[in-house]
């Protein structure tokens, strides 16, 4: 694992445990570790320039519950107003972070496409299954910060200010004009709502709107050792967004798309033309590879949030996969190609080392097909296949 430079955590933290039915093993213990040393960098910095901030979402949840990360939680959400975001931006240019540190939004980033700010260790790999990880991308384990903004009180002038946000917020040329709209309402002192401004759509509009009122100030609470501030109302804030019964846990799979993580090496390491057809032959390590729509890449560093999902039990984690993979023989190891073919239909191709494709299959889910949802499918036949064949 990669250096953390502004926290020590005891050799505990890292050990595999089973917490609510859910398994976290070390690897996802240590893309949590990472995590925590740029939230306390993050902390730092705000303490410095007296800047206000919120944990938020699964962080927020899980501090205020029992002080934990949400088991199949993958990341960390803070919040902060659009006035001290702003701030923070300019007062992490003054200091003087570690280069591996990178604060990503779209002053930094010209590829990026996202309205909030991300700070991510750029010596290490975080990246979505559906992503190709190429040239003009920054990826890396990350911590989020959501800015907040004032949104009217009326319903109707609400809907149609959340539209028209959407439409500047899609398109990257309308850039200026997003950044100038979504601040509208902010010194209108008779706004009894923020917005998560960056994030809220009319499909998720209930949940992304808070009382002001619950952000009066802050209270301390412990979180995998690091005191974090919640706003004062969160117990408010908490039951509106997740419901009365927040405080009881839920065992369900992340709402995240299922990630791939190396907490030793950085996403550099893993960039490839995505143009270029993967070379089957002669490679030193079995990896399944991903093109848009075609290809899923992973290798033996990754963990996937979805290896405790419910909806697919009797499949082994990717990592798992990998390493069995390679264990076995050359004229053993397979490959695969993933298709959608809509309609809740894929098909797949299993290929030997030398990339010769031995089978088209077909597959068809009463699920909602995503890439990963066929990943897992046709993982799930090449063990079946191999096992056999062994």
């Amino acid at each position: 694992m990669v250096n953390l430079n502004y926290i020590t955590l005891p050799d505990s933290f890292y050990e595999d445990e089973v917490r609510l039915g859910y398994r976290i093993t070390r690897q996802m213990k240590e893309v949590w570790a990472i995590q925590l040393d740029m939230l306390q960098l993050v902390k730092q910095i705000c303490q410095k320039h007296s800047i206000q901030w919120f944990a938020h979402g699964g962080t927020a949840l899980g501090a205020a519950r029992d002080g934990h990360f949400i088991p199949w939680d993958d990341d960390i959400d803070i919040m902060m107003t659009r006035d001290n975001y702003n701030r923070f931006i300019q007062a992490w240019k003054q200091e003087k972070t570690p280069e591996e540190y990178f604060m990503q939004n779209t002053f930094t980033d010209n590829a990026c496409r996202h309205k909030l700010t991300k700070i991510k260790r750029v010596d290490t790999l975080m990246a979505p299954l559906t992503n190709t990880v190429h040239n003009g991308n920054i990826f890396g384990i990350f911590l989020d910060i959501f800015p907040l903004d004032k949104i009217p009180n009326d319903e109707t002038e609400r809907l149609d200010f959340v539209d028209k946000l959407m439409m500047f917020r899609r398109d990257p040329k309308l850039i200026d004009d997003y950044y100038s709209y979504v601040t509208k309402y902010n010194d209108d002192d008779e706004c009894v709502a923020y917005m998560d401004s960056s994030m809220i759509t009319k499909a998720k509009y209930d949940c992304m709107i808070y009382k002001v009122d619950n952000f009066t100030s802050t209270v301390e609470i412990d979180f995998e050792g690091i005191k974090i501030p919640l706003m004062s109302g969160y117990e408010n804030f908490l039951s509106d967004k997740y419901g009365e019964s927040w405080l009881t846990p839920e065992n369900v799979p992340s709402n995240h798309n299922p990630q791939m993580f190396d907490t030793d090496n950085s996403y550099k390491a893993y960039i490839w033309d995505d143009i270029q057809e993967p070379e089957f032959s002669g490679i030193e390590e079995f990896r399944m590879v991903k093109k848009i729509n075609s290809y899923v890449r992973t290798g033996k560093h990754y963990v996937c949030t979805e290896e405790n999902d419910p909806i697919k039990p009797n499949i082994r984690t990717y990592d798992e996969v990998v390493r069995w993979m390679f264990s076995l023989p050359e004229n053993l190891r397979r490959f695969i190609e993933i298709q959608y073919t809509g309609d809740n239909r894929f098909k797949y191709v299993v290929k030997n080392n030398a990339g010769e494709s031995l089978q088209w299959k077909e597959g068809i889910t009463d699920l909602s097909v995503t890439r990963s949802t066929a990943v897992f499918v046709a993982l799930r036949s090449i063990v079946v296949q191999i096992e056999d064949e062994l």
